[in-house]
């Protein structure tokens, strides 16, 4: 039976070996992602909701609120991901769903989300669920470095 719930940061070790399945080839930092998720729980606008099978997390989605001048109020999934192989059985959807279900509650009515290029299964599920692709971006990052005194 999957059960959907709010984590917490009992769960940290776990959601990290999930975690690991963004990306086989990279070694994720343990400090970074206990840091960041304890940031993420401090922060009660952020939403973290774990899917667990017979207790054991098999998926996860958050997201948090955006407030854009000029723009509708919504909510950004900023990481979705379903272990590997629990994958097309349901446990996605009804991820999203809970998610959608806290946007309708906070009265917002739009959740955003991004995907890579390459992840095209993952496109054919988001449009299954009624999402749609409505334009291309490129995202840029900087580093920025602490000025030396």
């Amino acid at each position: 039976m999957i059960t959907i719930e709010y984590c917490t940061k009992e769960d940290t070790e776990e959601l990290f070996i999930l975690f690991g399945e963004w990306d086989n080839t990279y070694v994720f930092d343990r400090g970074v992602f206990v840091d960041s998720m304890n940031r993420i729980l401090d922060e009660r606008s952020n939403i973290l909701l774990l899917a667990k099978e017979d207790g054991k997390i098999v998926g996860y989605v958050q997201m948090y609120p955006c407030n854009e001048l000029g723009f509708e109020p919504f909510f950004e999934v900023a990481e979705f991901l379903v272990a590997g192989e629990k994958r097309n059985r349901g446990i996605g959807k009804l991820l999203m769903k809970e998610a959608e279900g806290i946007a309708l509650s906070e009265k917002i009515r739009i959740i955003k989300l991004s995907s890579q290029a390459h992840r095209t299964k993952a496109h054919v599920f988001y449009e299954n669920m009624g999402y749609e692709y409505y334009k291309i971006s490129k995202f840029y990052e900087k580093k920025l470095m602490k000025e030396t005194e």
